[in-house]
């Protein structure tokens, strides 16, 4: 058990005297074990999804590559390709393969998203949104 863990269970236990801690060290570890893991799983779910969407409908992504017409068969090459990283990336991180280099090539993603978003839209919720996913894209790559 991490020092922190035994910490936080040690406090706990000294809040509420003669009463079980409210949440169990085993539960602690537990948390602390598979967390790593479902963070990886949870950014992978997401660029699974977004993968998907842009090659189903590519159309419907070409207005967020800056600087080319949305119409233009550049854009949706552009499109596709980046959909295609994007479900790559995703079945790396949740099936675990190579996932420290999964969780770098996703953080030059979501970098790159969020710059092209910026460029292209100006500052927004989605932006907002997109820097959630990079912090979840940093974890994973600090992760154990």
């Amino acid at each position: 058990m991490s020092k922190a863990i035994a910490t936080v269970a040690a406090i706990d236990r000294q809040a509420v005297r003669g009463q079980p801690a409210l949440i169990p060290a085993s539960w602690l570890t537990w948390l602390e074990a598979w967390t790593p893991t479902a963070v990886r799983i949870t950014l992978g779910l997401i660029f699974l999804w977004f993968g998907v969407a842009e090659l189903l409908q590519p159309h419907m992504w070409t207005g967020y590559v800056p600087l080319l017409a949305s119409g233009s068969s550049a854009a949706l090459f552009l499109v596709l390709l980046h959909g295609g990283l994007l479900w790559m990336l995703a079945t790396a991180l949740i099936l675990g393969i190579a996932p420290r280099t999964a969780a770098l090539l996703s953080v030059g993603v979501m970098l790159e998203i969020i710059l092209m978003l910026l460029v292209g839209h100006g500052l927004s919720d989605i932006v907002a949104r997109d820097f959630g996913v990079l912090g979840l894209a940093l974890v994973t790559l600090a992760g154990p």
